[in-house]
């Protein structure tokens, strides 16, 4: 089952990594983020899952250390792109089965997407 674990794990980041290369496409042309909150919900959502599967497949509850809260630069293109690079850096140590830095990686994505879907909401 474990495999398994990591497969859906890889593949829903990897989905992710699409939608979020797109939005950056999207947004570097309109400079709107705010018509892609949804999407950037549903990547957070396949990050949270796949931290998730991450987690059974390694039997292990690691909160990780806490991720110091910062503020948002206003250059929405940039912190997208930053995570986009993040991500990929996720991505890849799941295919050097470097698990825990994968779940490292995919936390700070998450947070980071976190404070943009806030700052989003206050607009």
């Amino acid at each position: 089952m474990s495999i398994i674990q990591i497969e859906k794990a890889e593949t829903t980041l990897i989905e992710a990594k699409k939608i979020l290369d797109n939005i950056v496409s999207h947004v570097v042309l309109s400079r709107n983020i705010q018509n892609y909150s949804i999407d950037i919900w549903e990547i957070y959502c396949k990050i949270e899952y796949s931290i998730l599967l991450l987690k059974l497949h390694l039997d292990e509850e690691n909160p990780g250390r806490f991720i110091e809260v910062t503020k948002l630069e206003k250059n929405h293109i940039k912190i997208l792109t930053e995570v986009s690079d993040d991500l990929s850096s996720t991505i890849k140590n799941m295919k050097l089965k470097n698990y825990f830095k994968a779940i490292e990686h995919a936390r700070n994505v998450k947070q980071i997407l976190h404070n943009v879907l806030l700052d989003l909401r206050k607009k």
